[in-house]
């Protein structure tokens, strides 16, 4: 499942954007030179077409948006058989340098806490952050 997120990031990212597994499940994107005022606009229709390339909605405003054929059907475990395919939604959370932060670290830890606010408003859903969210995280189990 893994792979095929990474596959969909390579195809809707242009060729100078950098992709890291960042732990888990988590990805991290680098998007230099985005254009636009603070590059947010940007943002946001990349990270909503990557979300719905991997949640498999089509947005009627976004013809380039289609749905993740190569999914790997079968069980939630993994192994062959059973169900017909599972469904998956991603949380996307961003942040935009230098507004959000002027160092790697505070840029991540602003757009870790905007992938949390995301997953709070009901996952498949993406945050850009100009706005720091709450510091306060529910605890993981």
């Amino acid at each position: 499942m893994l792979a095929a997120v990474a596959r969909v990031l390579q195809e809707e990212l242009r060729d100078h954007d950098l992709v890291g597994r960042f732990g888990g499940e988590e990805f991290v994107v680098l998007l230099p030179r985005l254009s636009g005022h603070d590059g947010q606009g940007e943002l946001r229709q990349i990270a909503e077409r990557v979300r719905g390339r991997i949640s498999g909605t089509r947005r009627d405003d976004d013809p380039a948006a289609r749905p993740v054929a190569d999914l790997p059907a079968g069980r939630a475990d993994g192994a062959p058989g059973g169900r017909a395919g599972i469904g998956i939604t991603v949380s996307i959370g961003g942040a935009v340098f230098p507004g959000d932060g002027g160092g790697l670290t505070t840029l991540l830890e602003v757009a870790d806490s905007a992938l949390y606010a995301a997953k709070r408003a009901g996952r498949d859903t993406v945050r850009i952050s100009r706005h720091p969210f709450p510091a306060t995280e529910p605890e993981r189990a």
